[in-house]
C-alpha cells in the first residue's frame, strides 16, 4: 500500500493479549512490532511475512489477521471511534497517537543499535500513522461532529458544564454514580469546577467503590470528598452554583427532607427510576430539574443521530482506503533512504 514494507495487523477484541507480550516489547524474535492496546481490544502491526511470531504467543482462535487495505480500514475505523460504545469518541484517537509516538521514541533512543529492518519498519509505521491521522481528521470533520451525548455520563457532564464552575453533589454512591464520576472528573480537570461531594450511607465503601473506577479522584482531597448521608447537604453561600445528582433509591419526600432548608440547587439530575411517578417538582428544590425519563429520551435521540452519521462516516472510510490503496511509495534507493 505505502511505506517501505507491507504490514499485517493482528486484531483481538474483547480481551487482552497474552502476558508474553510485554508493553515495552519492540520486537519478537528480532522482528519489529507495534503494539496498541485499549480497554476493548489489542492490536499488533508486524512486517507482512512474520505473523507466525505473533501466532505462537496469541491465544488460539481469539484474534484475526488483516493486511493491506483491510488492515488500514480496521485501524481507521477504530481510530475514528466507529467501533467504540460511544460512536465518534476521541479518546481512542489520542491513545493511538500516543502509542505511535512512544514506539517511535523508543526506536530513536536505540538508534545506534538498530538495523535496516527496524528502520524500515518504523518508517512504514510513521507513514501509516501520518495517513491515518489525516484521514481521521477528515472523517471527523465531515461526519462525526455534534453527535450529542450517548450515555448517562456524557449527558450529565454536558449538563454540568453549562453551569461550570459548579459544586457537584452526589446523593448515593452506587452503580450509576460509578458510571458518571469519571466523566465529571474530566470537567473538574478541564474547567476547574470547585468540588465533588459524595453523600453515602457507608463512607468507606463509597470511597473504595468510586475511587476504583476513577483513580484520579483521589489525587487531591480538595477534589472529591465523602459525607455521611445523615448529615444532609452543607450550607453554602447563595452565590455558589450547585448541582445535585440523585443516584439513590429514595422517595421524593425523603430527598426533600434530606435537603431541608439547607440548599437550593441550580440543577437537580434525578436518576431514580421512580422519578416519573414520584417527581421532585412539587418541592421546588431546584431552578432546573432533569428526570431519568428526560435523560433517557435525550440519549436515545443522540444515538439515532450517531447511527446515521456513523453510516456516512463508514462510507468515507471506504473512499479513504481506496485512495490510500492507490498510493505508491517510491524508494529509489531501497530501505537505506529512510535512514
Amino acid at each position: 500500500m505505502f511505506g517501505a514494507m507491507k504490514l499485517k495487523l493482528y486484531h483481538q477484541a474483547g480481551g487482552q493479549l497474552e502476558s508474553k507480550f510485554e508493553s515495552a516489547d519492540l520486537h519478537l524474535g528480532g522482528v519489529p512490532l507495534f503494539k496498541w492496546q485499549t480497554c476493548l481490544r489489542s492490536l499488533l502491526l508486524v512486517p507482512g511475512d512474520y505473523q507466525h511470531e505473533v501466532e505462537s504467543r496469541a491465544s488460539e482462535g481469539s484474534g484475526e489477521w488483516l493486511e493491506d487495505e483491510f488492515a488500514y480500514r480496521r485501524l481507521l475505523e477504530i481510530a475514528c471511534g466507529l467501533h467504540s460504545p460511544l460512536v465518534g469518541e476521541t479518546e481512542v484517537f489520542g491513545q493511538f497517537k500516543d502509542a505511535v509516538q512512544a514506539r517511535v521514541a523508543s526506536s530513536n533512543e536505540k538508534r545506534h543499535d538498530q538495523d535496516a529492518f527496524e528502520t524500515a519498519f518504523v518508517a512504514t509505521l510513521q507513514q501509516w500513522s501520518k495517513a491515518l491521522i489525516e484521514d481521521v481528521k477528515l472523517i471527523r470533520q465531515k461526519h462525526l461532529q455534534d453527535l450529542g451525548s450517548q450515555s448517562y455520563g456524557s449527558l450529565v457532564r454536558r449538563e454540568v458544564r453549562e453551569l461550570s464552575p459548579a459544586n457537584i453533589e452526589f446523593l448515593g454512591a452506587g452503580q450509576l454514580a460509578c458510571e458518571i464520576l469519571p466523566w465529571l472528573m474530566k470537567v473538574l480537570k478541564a474547567d476547574g469546577a470547585p468540588e465533588v461531594t459524595v453523600h453515602a450511607r457507608n463512607i468507606e465503601k463509597a470511597r473504595a467503590r468510586l475511587l476504583a473506577v476513577s483513580p484520579n479522584a483521589g489525587e487531591t482531597t480538595a477534589t472529591v470528598k465523602f459525607c455521611g448521608l445523615e448529615n444532609g447537604p452543607e450550607i453554602r453561600p447563595a452565590s455558589q452554583t450547585r448541582v445535585l445528582i440523585i443516584a439513590a433509591p429514595l422517595t421524593a419526600l425523603a430527598i426533600a427532607a434530606w435537603i431541608r432548608d439547607r440548599a437550593h440547587f441550580d440543577l437537580i439530575i434525578d436518576l431514580r427510576g421512580e422519578s416519573l411517578s414520584d417527581s421532585l417538582e412539587t418541592f421546588h428544590l431546584s431552578s432546573r430539574l432533569r428526570s431519568l425519563h428526560e435523560i433517557f429520551s435525550m440519549i436515545e435521540s443522540s444515538r439515532e443521530i450517531a447511527l446515521v452519521k456513523k453510516t456516512a462516516a463508514l462510507g468515507l472510510v471506504e473512499q479513504c482506503v481506496e485512495v490510500r490503496g492507490a498510493t505508491t511509495t517510491h524508494r529509489p534507493f531501497g530501505w537505506e533512504d529512510v535512514c
